[in-house]
């Protein structure tokens, strides 16, 4: 739904934020956005099961700016006295879909990159 056009971050984090919460709440779980987080606000804190789990996104970000966002995820796992998080990358840049894991002093990040930028069916070669 994505293809073909640059995003600002806040469509990604609504788009993920209803996807989650139509299966969320099935279960019995809530998903919150914006969710203040000692000083800062987590972009979507799903609530699941008495567990709380940590999501920031994305958009379309150069190297310096993944380290940064990695770096503001931990904060808040750290904040929250967690043990891991998510971070979504949605990307126009990448070449396809692609999930990677990271951990660092007892913190463990699911890293997840979404491709956005597709070719259109009608083009294909």
């Amino acid at each position: 739904m994505f293809k073909g056009r640059n995003y600002y971050e806040g469509v990604y984090q609504y788009n993920l934020d209803q996807f989650l919460s139509a299966y969320i709440e099935l279960l019995g779980g809530k998903v919150y956005p914006e969710t203040q987080i000692g000083g800062g606000r987590i972009d979507l804190m799903v609530m699941y099961n008495r567990k709380e789990y940590l999501i920031e996104i994305k958009a379309n970000i150069i190297k310096y700016e993944y380290e940064i966002a990695k770096r503001q995820i931990k904060e808040y796992i750290k904040r929250k006295g967690l043990k891991e998080g998510w971070l979504i990358i949605y990307s126009n840049t990448i070449k396809d879909f692609e999930y990677i894991t990271e951990g660092e002093n007892g913190i463990k990040l699911h890293i997840w990159f979404i491709k956005t930028n597709f070719e259109n069916p009608s083009k294909a070669k």
